[in-house]
């Protein structure tokens, strides 16, 4: 939460988020759980951006090639490589947003705010990048890849989401897509 006296006298920019409910099911199509997931209205601060002549942040975010994809799958079986997958929970969560860069704040949905017993008046500061912002996938990336470089990961030239370690014994292999993640 931010009161009103944290936000007089600062730039900020308001905006909407959204809240996406989904139930998941098992394998055999029986219910296993309910997930949400809020997402900032990126659309909305994208025209925001523009009224104020506010330069929008780059929002490039590699994913794997599906040649790259292909090929450590063709290794994996010629090679008898074991293969894992993982998928990083709340992602882009994991990224601290910039504070160098205008701050954002939003309010919850009024249904969602009640439902969790909560003030629908109440405003929030973005402190983290959340679903919806336009650079959050870009963020999350440079994040990863920097976590990956300092546990010894060296970025592949030719594809900028395999990253390569080796050492005497063996070679690890990671792919990245998006928050999926494939190990070979």
């Amino acid at each position: 939460p931010i009161t009103p006296e944290e936000l007089m006298g600062k730039d900020c920019i308001r905006i909407g988020t959204t809240v996406k409910c989904k139930r998941k099911k098992k394998g055999d199509g029986t219910p296993d759980k309910h997930k949400a997931r809020s997402a900032a209205r990126g659309d909305v601060l994208a025209r925001i951006y523009r009224k104020l002549g506010i330069q929008p942040p780059k929002t490039f975010s590699p994913t794997v090639s599906a040649l790259t994809f292909s090929l450590m799958l063709q290794l994996a079986v010629i090679l008898g490589m074991k293969m894992a997958t993982t998928d990083i929970t709340s992602a882009y969560l994991q990224v601290q947003y910039p504070a160098d860069q205008v701050m954002l704040v939003t309010k919850l949905e009024r249904n969602i705010a009640m439902l969790c017993n909560l003030d629908p008046t109440q405003e929030y500061r973005i402190n983290k990048y959340i679903y919806g912002l336009p650079d959050s996938g870009r963020a999350f990336y440079y994040r990863y890849k920097s976590v990956l470089e300092l546990e010894g990961y060296r970025c592949s030239r030719v594809d900028p989401c395999l990253f390569v370690k080796k050492d005497e014994t063996e070679s690890t292999y990671v792919l990245i897509h998006v928050d999926d993640t494939y190990i070979f």
